[in-house]
This record gives C-alpha cells, sequence and structure tokens, in this order.
C-alpha cells in the first residue's frame, strides 16, 4: 500500500485481523464502498449503560503504559469482567495497521489477565486527530 498508511483496502484488512484474532462483530469491507464506513453501533440491553474508557498510545507505539494497565484493571473489576467487551478506535486514524495490530493485541492480552473473556471489536467514525493515538475500551453495564 503506498507508504504503508491504510488506504480503501485497508477494510477488509481489519476485517481479516478480527478474524485472526477471534473478534466478533468487527467491520465489514463492502465492494461499493469507496470510503471507510463505521461499523455498527453497540446496541446497550434494556436498564443498562454504556461505559467507555479512552487507551492513549503514543504514536507508533503498542506499549500499554502502567496507567493504562492499571485503568484496565479498574475498568475489570468496577464494569464486571464478564459479558462483552468492545476494543473501538477511529478509522482512518493514519496509524500503520501493524501498530493497530499490536495494539489490540496488546489490549486483549492484559484484559484477559483481568479475567475479560468476550471481546469485539468495532469501527468507529474517522475522528481528528490529537496528541495521542487512542482505543476505546467499551462495555454495557446495568
Amino acid at each position: 500500500m503506498d507508504d504503508h498508511r491504510w488506504t480503501r483496502g485497508w477494510l477488509a484488512s481489519v476485517g481479516a485481523l478480527s478474524v485472526l484474532m477471534g473478534c466478533h462483530g468487527g467491520p465489514q469491507a463492502t465492494p461499493q464502498a469507496t470510503a471507510p464506513q463505521p461499523g455498527p453501533t453497540v446496541s446497550a440491553p434494556p436498564n443498562s449503560h454504556l461505559k467507555r474508557e479512552e487507551i492513549f498510545f503514543i504514536k507508533g507505539d503498542s506499549t500499554l503504559s502502567p496507567g493504562a494497565i492499571e485503568k484496565l484493571q479498574r475498568c475489570a473489576t468496577a464494569w464486571d469482567a464478564g459479558g462483552t467487551w468492545v476494543l473501538a478506535f477511529p478509522s482512518d486514524s493514519g496509524v500503520l495497521f501493524d501498530v493497530l495490530e499490536r495494539r489490540l493485541l496488546a489490549l486483549r492480552v492484559q484484559l484477559r489477565k483481568f479475567g475479560v473473556q468476550k471481546l469485539e471489536t468495532r469501527l468507529l467514525p474517522q475522528e481528528p486527530e490529537g496528541k495521542y493515538d487512542v482505543i476505546y475500551i467499551e462495555k454495557n453495564v446495568p
């Protein structure tokens, strides 16, 4: 791909990544799409609330900081490790595919250490670029 950044074909790659990593409900490629489309929204069960926390990454790095690991542990405790968790990330963020892949894997490994077993990925609409790259962890809780 040109300059190793995501292009139109990256959506298919993310879909393949979600299959390889055991993710369910990840983005789907559509042949007619000319631009990345957001994935399906997470619908909250009745009487529940969507909880969301940001995990920030230094540009080009996939390492979880000690603060990020503490945040993941607090969330796993407060939100209950059971149920379905979502790793959501903005589309077309300019992040290299291999960096995104390592970040998602690092989050999955750490959350599994805290008892989270069911993880899905979700593609979000494009967001303005910030100082740090972000992946959101989400869960519907009662």
